[in-house]
Order: C-alpha cells, then sequence, then structure tokens
C-alpha cells in the first residue's frame, strides 16, 4: 500500500513539474503546505523554481504546517506586488523575498512562532529595499522602539495598517511625523493566553 501511494506522489510530482512552464499566463500562486514523507523535497524545490521562472506571477501566498520542511527554493521568488506568508519560521526565507520584491504593493505575514529574545522584528522583516507599500498586515512579530526609525521608509505610501501584535507608543509618533495617511487601520495585541487588547 505504501509503495503504491508512493507511486501517486511521484506521478502528481511529475505532472506539476512538466505542468507549470506552460502556465504562461500564470499570475497568483496559493502555495499551501504539505506533510514531511509525502511530496519529496527535491520535487518540491524543482516546483517552486518552475514558479518562479513563470514570467506574469506577481501574487504568491505561502501557508505552512508545523511538520513542514522549509524550502529554499521560496526564496527565489522575484518581483511580486503580493505577497502572504502564515506559518513558523519567518525569517528562513522572506527577508529575501521582500527585498526581492522593489514594487512590492501588499505585504501580509503571520509568525506564529513562540515571542523569545531571538524572535523575528518588523525591521529584520522590511530591512532590503525601499517599498511602496500600501497594504500591510503583520502578526506575531516583534517591533523594538529603537529600530522604529528604520522601517518607515516603506510606510510612506501606505493606507491600509492591521497589526497583531504589540506596539510601541513611538510608531504612532512617527508615523505623524511621518505624515502616513491611513484610510483604515486595525492595532490587536494577545497580551496573555486569555486576554486580549484592540484599538
Amino acid at each position: 500500500m505504501a509503495h503504491k501511494r508512493a507511486r501517486k506522489i511521484r506521478a502528481i510530482e511529475k505532472l506539476l513539474i512538466g505542468a507549470i512552464p506552460r502556465l504562461i499566463d500564470l499570475r497568483s500562486v496559493d502555495w499551501i503546505g504539505w506533510s514531511q514523507g509525502s511530496v519529496r523535497r527535491s520535487a518540491i524545490d524543482s516546483i517552486m523554481n518552475k514558479f518562479t521562472a513563470c514570467p506574469h506571477l506577481t501574487d504568491v501566498s505561502i501557508q505552512l504546517n508545523p511538520n513542514c520542511s522549509h524550502n529554499t527554493a521560496f526564496s527565489a521568488f522575484l518581483n511580486l506586488t503580493t505577497f502572504a506568508f502564515s506559518g513558523f519560521r519567518v525569517m528562513d526565507f522572506c527577508p529575501h523575498i521582500v527585498g526581492n520584491c522593489p514594487n512590492l504593493m501588499y505585504l501580509s505575514v503571520t509568525s506564529c512562532d513562540e515571542i523569545s529574545p531571538a524572535h523575528p522584528s518588523v525591521e529584520t522583516l522590511l530591512s532590503g529595499v525601499d517599498l511602496p507599500l500600501t497594504r500591510l498586515y503583520l502578526s506575531g512579530l516583534v517591533m523594538p522602539a529603537s529600530l522604529l526609525p528604520n522601517i518607515y521608509r516603506h510606510l510612506r505610501s501606505l493606507s491600509h495598517l492591521t497589526l497583531d501584535m504589540e506596539v510601541p507608543s513611538q510608531f504612532w509618533e512617527l508615523a505623524r511625523a511621518e505624515g502616513i495617511k491611513l484610510v483604515s487601520m486595525s492595532v490587536s495585541w494577545r497580551t496573555s493566553l486569555t486576554r486580549g487588547s484592540s484599538y
């Protein structure tokens, strides 16, 4: 039974790898995580490399399950205008993708990692080229007040902002000073396992 299942998975891998180059008008990809032991790591690498070669692909969404093997091939995405990620080990490849997409207008990143001193920060995520972001959703990251001046160059075109994390008061003071004008805003953060706060 296991051999039969493995053969079916290999056949699906082969079909995908062969079909993607024919999707010349592909503009959007939603990638939902796989379970370890099913699709081979080498096949995932090949599939991602085929997707990154699609000339019109501008919109990518990645959702990774906790037991997913993270794959460096994700880092090869270029020139996206929309990028969304949800899962663990955000900094394995998200900063690379963001840094390679100078025309990125929509960014959504949800980190499911436990908060720790080494937790991913907004400043690390937005450490690359200046971005023309108009919509930004960030959840589960940290925002050290000392690093705030480094991120405002990405927010000057921002119109819609959603933050699910603790936000230092200096963020709003600097946003006002930078003249950032928001059309919509939502801020919430979990202060414990049972309590939450929001604006």
